[in-house]
């Protein structure tokens, strides 16, 4: 890579990670010191953890367009301030109502859209995909150092601090792109990370994405669910809130040891159907231990690593299957339909998990994750095993004059599967069996057909 990608990398990465620390800080410790708030009840906690994911939701696929339309730098700057300021309003007073708003700004500004699509206009093509990739760790990474390191703050500073230092991340995150990410010279639209409004009918109505998304979108309703009532178990248990950190640690640092053979076996890309539905039979299990085990200390333990361990593994098992079962030319489309499921059953998670325990008590919510997670299975169970082809995309130096021939001439290579040409983008898209042809010989062939 050169000086320009390097500072892209940097750049955006650090500006992801500040973002995600910044915004899931309070998770781990909103139940038990939220209600220490102002006008706080457990619906209100409940609404004011989820806030960010409904506004998020509904306005991420518009800020996508926007961002493409009128420059992805600039969107990533406006996204940051309107996170700073969110972060302020929820730390100007005392009260449950402004975190809430506070919150709720947040969510207007969903930069990881323009972030990716950012990076594929300063990145060249062979280093694409890997940094791509190595955004989505260093989401996880912020995700993870954030569930120890809130409680931490919160114990010694309270909860108003963890909104202040997240206004300053945010303030580091505007310098970062403003004197350290590279402009491009130029925005060619690539459809592996932009949303295509045409994509999108086509996208909803695919039957697998439907499966993965609405599997995200369980797996963040348990996941507030459980972010909700494990603070409030863990207190009726007597354990101590400065010991909440050293727990949370214990338990990252364990299910990510335990995610990393899951990682190597994905590598061979086998029976990933039956994996699949392992790891939803093992959240159930979690689950359904949480649910026996209200009075049990020690069984409570095990149901919460248990959980965060196959959250974990299922976290990078669905983003995995999803760039496989995604249409050429419409993969970005894909991803961003995912996230606003992914971030609606948070919203939902978070809401209806406050009202229950409004009303009820605790095995309520557990013994409804028990309930959504067999819904989940019976609706996936008759999911594909994917067919591991790889997708690649070139953008073409000139303009075809007769696509329909070029593709007639594509589809018939050894090894080529689909082939997709967007005339607007001038660019070309392909499914491959790599075992077969890989991109650096499909690459060649073009080059001489052009000739």
């Amino acid at each position: 890579m050169n000086t320009i990608e390097y500072r892209a990398l940097f750049g955006l990465i650090s500006i992801l990670f500040l973002r995600v620390f910044g915004l899931f800080m309070l998770l781990p410790v909103i139940t038990i010191h939220g209600i220490e708030i102002h006008y706080a009840t457990n619906k209100l906690v409940g609404i004011a953890v989820g806030i960010y994911g409904l506004i998020q939701s509904i306005f991420q696929i518009p800020f996508s367009f926007l961002s493409d339309k009128y420059g992805h730098k600039k969107f990533i700057i406006i996204g940051l301030i309107i996170f700073v300021i969110g972060n302020l309003i929820a730390c100007y007073k005392n009260s449950i109502w402004n975190i809430i708003i506070g919150r709720a700004i947040q969510g207007l500004g969903a930069i990881t859209s323009p972030s990716m699509a950012l990076l594929s206009d300063l990145l060249d093509e062979k280093n694409r995909m890997k940094s791509l990739g190595f955004m989505g760790v260093i989401f996880g990474l912020g995700f993870s150092i954030s569930m120890f390191l809130g409680p931490f703050i919160a114990n010694l500073f309270g909860i108003q601090s963890l909104f202040i230092i997240a206004s300053f991340l945010g303030l580091l995150g505007i310098l970062i792109a403003i004197f350290i990410v590279p402009c491009p010279n130029n925005h060619i639209l690539n459809r592996d990370v932009s949303i295509v409004k045409t994509g999108i009918y086509k996208i909803f109505f695919n039957l697998n994405l439907f499966r993965l998304n609405f599997s995200i979108f369980c797996l963040h309703i348990i996941l507030m669910f459980n972010f909700i009532t494990f603070p409030i178990l863990l207190n009726n248990f007597k354990f101590l809130k400065s010991n909440y950190w050293k727990l949370y640690f214990f338990m990252v640092i364990i299910s990510f040891i335990c995610s990393v053979p899951v990682i190597i076996y994905l590598k061979f890309k086998r029976h990933i159907k039956i994996f699949f539905k392992i790891t939803i039979i093992m959240l159930f299990i979690a689950e359904f231990l949480l649910y026996l085990s209200i009075n049990n200390f020690i069984l409570s333990l095990f149901g919460m690593q248990l959980f965060f361990i196959f959250f974990n593994i299922k976290e990078f098992l669905l983003p995995f299957l999803l760039s496989y079962f995604s249409p050429i030319g419409y993969r970005g489309t894909a991803i961003g339909i995912f996230s606003t499921y992914q971030f609606f059953g948070s919203f939902l998670g978070s809401f209806i998990s406050g009202i229950i325990l409004n009303n009820f008590n605790l095995k309520i919510v557990f013994l409804i994750s028990c309930i959504l997670i067999i819904i989940w299975f019976l609706l996936i169970l008759n999911i594909k095993e994917p067919i591991f082809y790889t997708n690649v995309r070139f953008v073409l130096n000139k303009n075809i004059l007769n696509s329909r021939s070029l593709i007639d001439f594509l589809i018939n290579q050894p090894g080529i599967i689909e082939v997709l040409f967007f005339k607007k983008e001038n660019t070309i898209h392909f499914k491959i069996d790599d075992k077969i042809i890989n991109k650096i010989l499909l690459k060649k062939i073009i080059i001489n057909y052009l000739k």
